[in-house]
């Protein structure tokens, strides 16, 4: 009965993403497999790959806590784009690519 009700089970849980997967295709048509990241998934690329963008941060700046920020600012600036990221293409260059470009300067307060 054991293996039975575990092969239900196995089953039910395959099913069921099964019809995740398709409605994720469905309501996300231009997405395709390859290039799909969750969030979840692309927050982790982030963090992985943030050490690796602390050097460049700091030859901009020029100062341990300003690169600190800078690069906080370039991972928030990140996280709006995770649609326009392909999985597999390269991280760190994107993260560079967006870390040089100056944020639009903020209007003074009125």
């Amino acid at each position: 009965m054991g293996i039975i009700a575990n092969h239900c089970r196995t089953k039910s849980f395959q099913v069921v993403a099964e019809g995740v997967n398709a409605a994720r295709r469905k309501l996300l048509p231009f997405y395709s497999k390859q290039n799909y990241m969750s969030a979840i998934e692309f927050n982790q690329l982030l963090i992985s790959h943030s050490d690796q963008l602390k050097p460049h941060a700091i030859n901009f700046t020029k100062n341990g806590e300003e690169a600190k920020d800078l690069l906080q600012e370039t991972m928030y600036r990140a996280l709006p784009y995770r649609e326009k990221f392909n999985d597999g293409s390269n991280i760190q260059a994107w993260l560079f690519t967006i870390m040089r470009k100056k944020p639009p300067a903020a209007s003074p307060p009125k």
